[in-house]
């Protein structure tokens, strides 16, 4: 048994295995996860000496730049512990995944590991468990596991509010699936599986149209896209992504103020005979964009998103113009952390678009990190919050996923 179990062993395998059911059953876990495998690669860095090589490179210049921009920018947010406190979490968050990432350079050990074996069996896993907790979910109303309010429902409302959370948890689990497709899909075609690709492809597109998820939908269009643009440029393919996240992290805030404005948006999407509900995110972005020129330079203060709208504003339908975050990863950094902030985000785009087409000779690896980079772009641009240590965890959890497949091969 303990030569069976032997090769996992080590941090990379228990990565790529762990990732996805954890991701799939709680996001939240996805920050343990991290800490441990980071904490685990740390201590071979140090015992290998290769502790220097942890922090060498531009990587870690971009990714502390946002600690060190939250803690420079903390004396004028409204919570500045807060502030800080968030700084050191993302701070921790990019040890621990520099550390991964650094294991995944011993290349002596990488080829023997069971890396392509590790991420089938998580993903497989994972989609199980998502499949069954969709059809549940469909079936009955409820949870497989969990409860947004600890099984206590006091009337239809809540319940409706719980189903509701519930479908949104699953939105969830779906991204982290959907992110961990394009890897795996490196995996398989590299290996020339394209009937089990087709396979998990038509598996994943049946979870994706059961839960009926806009955001979902556009990031694997957004991903889709990005991959046939990349395949149609070739040799200009890093310079074409690189001046479109020099457009998304730089200008932003100017592309916000040049739309129409949001009820000029509503009154068509209403006409078109959609729910208007669907464009409560143009609301935030232009509140959004509006404070954003109010302090261009650095910002709001890191994690101020939350505090900027004091009087708590609701759009006519009743709901906030500025929730915990602006749903928009570009305008969040913006807003918080100004236009230093926005150079680092680009700077840290450019370098991993940059670094991950250089990993591998293989079109297919290349194309499938384009595609993870594209979907984790939109995701950002229309969910999450930035600073959710999860989705900086999963950030770092990807790479490492990526890096692997290639280098592996």
């Amino acid at each position: 048994m303990y030569q069976f179990l032997k090769p996992l062993l080590h941090p990379i395998p228990l990565t790529l295995l762990l990732v996805a059911p954890i991701g799939v059953i709680s996001n939240k876990g996805l920050v343990p996860l991290l800490g441990v495998m980071g904490a685990w690669s740390l201590y071979y860095a140090i015992r290998d000496g290769q502790l220097r090589k942890v922090f060498s490179g531009l990587l870690p210049v971009w990714v502390f730049g946002f600690s060190a921009l939250g803690v420079i920018t903390a004396p004028w947010v409204l919570n500045s512990g807060d502030a800080v406190i968030t700084a050191l979490k993302t701070a921790g968050l990019s040890v621990a995944g520099l550390a991964l990432l650094n294991c995944t350079r011993m290349t002596a050990p990488i080829t023997t590991l069971p890396i392509k074996g590790s991420l089938v069996t998580g993903f497989t896993l994972a989609t199980v468990i998502l499949t069954a907790a969709t059809l549940y979910l469909n079936a009955t109303g409820e949870p497989l596991w969990g409860s947004a309010y600890g099984g206590i429902l006091l009337n239809e409302v809540e319940r409706e509010t719980e189903e509701w959370i519930a479908y949104a948890k699953l939105t969830t689990s779906e991204a982290i699936i959907l992110l961990l497709f394009w890897p795996l899909c490196a995996v398989l075609l590299h290996s020339r599986h394209r009937w089990l690709t087709l396979g998990y492809l038509a598996w994943i597109s049946f979870l994706f149209v059961r839960l009926d998820s806009t955001i979902v939908f556009a990031a694997m269009a957004g991903a889709v896209l990005a991959v046939a643009f990349a395949a149609l440029l070739e040799r200009w393919r890093i310079r074409f992504f690189v001046v479109l996240g020099a457009l998304y992290f730089l200008a932003m805030p100017l592309m916000i103020e040049l739309m129409p404005p949001p009820a000029t948006i509503t009154d068509t999407v209403s006409a078109l005979g959609f729910n208007p509900n669907e464009t409560h995110r143009f609301y935030i972005w232009d509140f959004t964009s509006d404070r954003i020129f109010e302090h261009p330079w650095l910002g709001w203060g890191m994690d101020s998103a939350r505090s900027i709208d004091p009087e708590h504003q609701m759009v006519t339908w009743g709901s906030e113009l500025m929730p915990l975050h602006p749903h928009n990863a570009a305008l969040q950094i913006w807003l918080e952390l100004g236009l230093a902030g926005a150079i680092l985000a680009f700077g840290l785009t450019a370098h991993v678009f940059v670094s991950l087409d250089r990993l591998s000779p293989s079109p297919t690896i290349r194309l499938a990190a384009i595609g993870l980079i594209a979907a984790y772009l939109v995701y950002g641009g229309l969910a999450f919050g930035v600073w959710q240590s999860w989705w900086i965890a999963l950030a770092w959890l990807l790479a490492a996923t990526q890096v692997s497949v290639a280098r592996d091969g």
